[in-house]
């Protein structure tokens, strides 16, 4: 059995296709954690309809609570079943109709790999790339593997991979128990939203867990679908949190040689805004900065 963990926030206009994707699945031997982070729309009533057909526990709370509460809390009741691997899924896509059968098939073949990525290709466009994974580069930039490629570019990709990106990811109870931190959680409340499962990639990798990219266990994301393309909510918490999975996850030495960098782009990146005479993103971006800058690690 496998568990899935969907966290929802006014996902309304998704939820009808990806539960239809979930009751069309080949392999039916899954249980939903379907954690809705108090939804004004018709989340609920549209989730509820699906429960006729699918197994699926429907955890309310008050208020969003953000990805990584949300996801914590679905977590920590899956531990609870039967299952040796948690899914994390978001709303905002479609599964093919083979994509668990040919995860569970993944898992059972590989069983020294305790992390796997579902291939994530673009909703609208469905022979281009989505994510393949989490990559970085030489200054711990994250970066999701093939975003953008046709899928000539995973003939030649290595499945073996640094990390998943938690958006189709299924983990080990073994791995997420291993990690957790000393407050009980998988990912970190810190992070609110955006890089919280680079956060995870970089805390599996430190306990030797390793990541396996499955290509033929496959969901369509509408990429931003949920947090929008461009906004300054997200301007905020995407420099602020390169901030801090930095400082909390590197070397105090390797970090304070990546920050010039990390200033430098964030430096252009302002720029381009005041150019555009967006202040109010320039403002956001400063105030990520600021609040980045001044996280306190707790090593």
């Amino acid at each position: 059995m496998l568990s899935i963990v969907v966290v929802n926030w006014n996902g309304e206009v998704f939820l009808e296709n990806f539960f239809t994707s979930l009751e069309n699945q080949t392999y039916k031997e899954f249980i939903v954690y379907f954690v809705d982070n108090g939804s004004q729309d018709n989340s609920i009533k549209i989730t509820e309809k699906f429960t006729r057909n699918l197994n699926i526990d429907i955890i309310r709370l008050d208020k969003n609570t953000g990805f990584s509460v949300a996801n914590n809390i679905g977590i920590k009741k899956a531990l609870k079943d039967n299952s040796n691997f948690i899914i994390t899924l978001n709303n905002d896509m479609e599964l093919d109709k083979s994509c668990l059968y040919k995860l569970n098939e993944a898992i059972q073949k590989f069983p020294e790999y305790d992390v796997f990525q579902i291939l994530m290709m673009d909703y609208n466009n469905r022979d281009i790339i989505d994510a393949a994974g989490i990559e970085f580069n030489k200054h711990y930039y994250a970066s999701q593997i093939g975003l953008g490629k046709s899928l000539h570019f995973l003939e030649k990709l290595s499945t073996d991979i640094p990390g998943v990106c938690a958006g189709a990811a299924a983990y080990s109870k073994r791995a997420l128990s291993t990690i957790k931190d000393h407050n009980g959680n998988f990912f970190d409340p810190i992070y609110f939203a955006y890089y919280e499962d680079v956060d995870l990639v970089l805390r599996l990798l430190k306990n030797n867990f390793k990541s396996k990219l499955v290509k033929d266990s496959i969901v369509y994301h509408i990429h931003s679908g949920t947090g929008g393309k461009e906004s300054d909510f997200k301007t905020y918490y995407l420099a602020r949190n390169l901030l801090i999975y930095t400082k909390k996850n590197l070397p105090d030495t390797t970090y304070k040689k990546c920050l010039p960098v990390y200033l430098f782009r964030f430096f252009i990146q302002g720029f381009k805004h005041l150019i555009k005479g967006n202040i109010k993103r320039c403002k956001a971006l400063l105030n990520g900065i600021r609040d980045g800058l001044s996280y306190k690690t707790q090593r």
